[in-house]
């Protein structure tokens, strides 16, 4: 068994660790509140704060989550990478909500990694450490990209 000394050292481990490791840049574009048109145009006028977040990327080489859908324009791949953040970082920037989770709007909120604009396809708390868990994942899916653009040059 292990003693909750040692899983407080390992959170500690954990958390100064964050510091080296998870050091790739995921831009969170945060939606602000959307205004609505003055004559209710189709587009709503969404306002975004970007934040840059260090985070660490699994990307999906193995193929470990197929989730590839089928539909009449072809397959789709709906989920193209995982991202773990590191909560005790969150908590200290002020992006976690009075429960301890990502304070983000998944419905609304984009991420771009690496000039690629992701949606979140889901998220969970992870990494648990006997009574609180260390990481929040977010899986992410590609936004989907007007036909006719290049989907790297998005």
């Amino acid at each position: 068994m292990i003693t909750p000394t040692q899983f407080n050292r390992y959170k500690n481990l954990i958390n100064k660790v964050d510091e080296s490791f998870n050091k790739d840049t995921l831009v969170w574009r945060r939606a602000s509140a959307a205004t609505i048109p003055e004559f209710f145009e189709d587009n709503l006028n969404d306002t975004y704060t970007d934040i840059n977040l260090d985070v660490l990327v699994g990307y999906n080489y193995f193929r470990t989550w197929p989730v590839t859908k089928d539909t009449l324009e072809g397959a789709n791949d709906e989920q193209n990478m995982v991202i773990h953040i590191n909560r005790d970082y969150l908590t200290k920037l002020g992006y976690t909500t009075p429960q301890g989770y990502f304070n983000f709007k998944p419905e609304d909120d984009i991420f771009i990694h690496r000039g690629i604009k992701y949606r979140s396809f889901g998220d969970t708390f992870h990494s648990q450490a006997g009574d609180e868990p260390l990481f929040i994942q977010l899986v992410l899916k590609r936004d989907i990209v007007p036909t006719g653009t290049d989907r790297y040059g998005q």
